[in-house]
């Protein structure tokens, strides 16, 4: 009898759970927008073997000494220049003799773009043999993003709200009220397609445009 009660008790709760479980849609959107840069991040190193590890972290060490000077005649900030990688390693030849490989990489963030194909060369013909390696070589970005991945947000949202409108309609019914909205992914930019290069460079270079992106998830009534 009392296992008859309890059945009967969670048939009429489950019952009101979900008569008062309102029909809703839930939709993702995506907002993207394209922005030229304002902003290159470079990777350049020097890497060098010799019989003993001093004589390739030396031969190294004078080589990256004359690519900071470099960056600094082209007034880079000394907070726009950071070491990413030193390493020295032991390595075996077909000479079955012990060599070592030693490594020395720096980022360096460069503010106008005008100049960034003569540092490229420059750093080159100071010594750099490395561009790129553990990261990319070149990646470009803009300084100041809150701005447009603001606008971003809003496209997504809209993007959203578009759908939200379209897949009701199609089964003779609308939304209502928003009940939930949330970022879903986090907001990320990305480069596209190589459109304009920097002139009278030591090395081309492709600006392009990068594209900030962002999405969202959003819920509403479903109204029938």
């Amino acid at each position: 009898m009392r296992i008859l009660i309890a059945m009967l008790a969670f048939a009429f709760w489950s019952t009101q759970v979900f008569a008062t479980d309102p029909a809703k849609v839930v939709v993702n959107g995506v907002g993207e927008i394209a922005v030229v840069p304002d902003l290159a991040i470079l990777t350049v190193g020097v890497s060098h073997e010799a019989n003993t590890a001093e004589e390739a972290m030396k031969s190294v060490s004078t080589d990256m000494t004359a690519i900071l000077k470099s960056l600094e005649k082209e007034t880079i900030a000394e907070r726009d220049i950071q070491t990413a990688r030193i390493q020295v390693q032991p390595i075996n030849r077909l000479d079955n003799r012990l060599h070592f490989h030693a490594t020395n990489q720096v980022t360096v963030r460069v503010r106008d773009l005008s100049g960034l194909g003569r540092i490229l060369g420059q750093t080159i013909s100071n010594g750099a043999n490395q561009v790129g390696g553990w990261s990319s070589g070149v990646r470009f970005d803009v300084s100041d993003p809150v701005p447009y991945e603001t606008e971003a947000r809003k496209a997504a949202v809209q993007n959203a709200i578009a759908k939200a409108k379209d897949l009701p309609e199609a089964a003779g019914a609308r939304i209502g009220d928003i009940k939930e909205i949330r970022e879903s992914g986090r907001t990320g930019r990305r480069a596209i397609e190589m459109a304009r290069f920097s002139e009278g460079a030591d090395v081309p270079v492709a600006e392009g445009e990068v594209t900030i992106q962002s999405q969202v998830a959003m819920v509403f009534e479903l109204i029938q």
